[in-house]
């Protein structure tokens, strides 16, 4: 059974990081950060991206499908269980590469890449808490 102190907490999580990434990207307006903002930037979006697979992956337990082979999958495998649409999931996918990108420091975190890609990457986290709790119970 999923465990609604779990969903809540993680939720909760990814809405306060995604939150912090964009207050701190208004702040900095057209600007570009300090490294140090990047770095904090960077790694909140991180934590956000892994709170959304820890739900991704909760609900994967709970549903008893597949262990999926990557974080990747694991939003895949809840678009192929009817949880989130294909669209969704493709776009998560790209949020889990994204922070496989910053955990292992890949392609030496290109800020101005990532500034590029943080938009959409923050509308995918809020569209799958919307979906989450549409499937909550």
């Amino acid at each position: 059974m999923v465990e609604q102190a779990v969903l809540l907490r993680k939720a909760a999580e990814v809405r306060r990081y995604v939150g912090s990434v964009r207050q701190r990207l208004e702040r900095a307006g057209t600007a570009e950060p300090s490294e140090e903002e990047r770095d904090l930037v960077a790694f909140h979006l991180l934590l956000a991206a892994q709170a959304a697979i820890d739900l991704a992956t909760h609900f994967i337990a709970d549903r008893g499908l597949a262990v999926p082979g990557s974080y990747r999958d694991a939003f895949h495998s809840l678009a192929r269980a009817g949880l989130i649409d294909d669209v969704l999931a493709e776009r998560l996918a790209d949020c889990a590469a994204v922070r496989n990108r910053i955990a292992h420091v890949y392609d030496s975190l290109d800020w101005r890449r990532l500034a590029t890609e943080i938009p959409a990457h923050l509308e995918a986290l809020e569209t799958f808490l919307v979906a989450v709790a549409a499937v909550s119970p």
